[in-house]
């Protein structure tokens, strides 16, 4: 299975309550964190779960820098560097962002997956994965939940 753009990565350690990103950014344990143990994870998101915004309860934000922003007609991709790591987000619609403009780089807790130091999956969106993985239609994965 591949991810075009790839997934974005970014490593966690969960403590006492909280998150704390790779870089710093400290924030609750909310969401898909909530029920994990304490200990170091690394987090996954792809690039249409990497919001642009600011301001928005419940997520997590970072300030993020653009390196280039590709128009493809309906959508934009604007790929950013944070702390040493490149990402990409996949933005609905035409947004010009030039080289070196700081925005805000927002994830949902809820919407995101968490791996394992042995890289496996522990936690994930409760609709992630299509027929291809669970076998059955995709009304059938779209209305059900996999145990994981």
């Amino acid at each position: 299975m591949f991810s075009d753009p790839p997934l974005n990565i970014v490593g966690i350690e969960k403590k006492n309550g909280s998150v704390q990103y790779a870089g710093g950014i400290q924030a609750p344990a909310s969401g898909l964190y909530a029920s994990l143990a304490d200990g170091p994870y690394r987090v996954g998101f792809r690039a249409h779960q990497l919001e642009v915004a600011n301001g928005i309860a419940g997520r997590h934000a970072f300030q993020a820098t653009v390196t280039v922003t590709e128009i493809t007609g309906s959508e934009s991709f604007v790929h950013l560097n944070r702390d040493a790591s490149n990402w990409v987000a996949v933005l609905q619609g035409v947004h010009e962002y030039e080289p070196g403009y700081v925005l805000d780089a927002v994830l949902d807790p809820d919407n995101l997956f968490v791996f394992d130091a042995a890289d496996r999956l522990v936690a994930a969106p409760r609709v992630a994965f299509s027929s291809e993985v669970f076998g059955g239609s995709h009304e059938e994965n779209a209305s059900t939940t996999k145990a994981m």
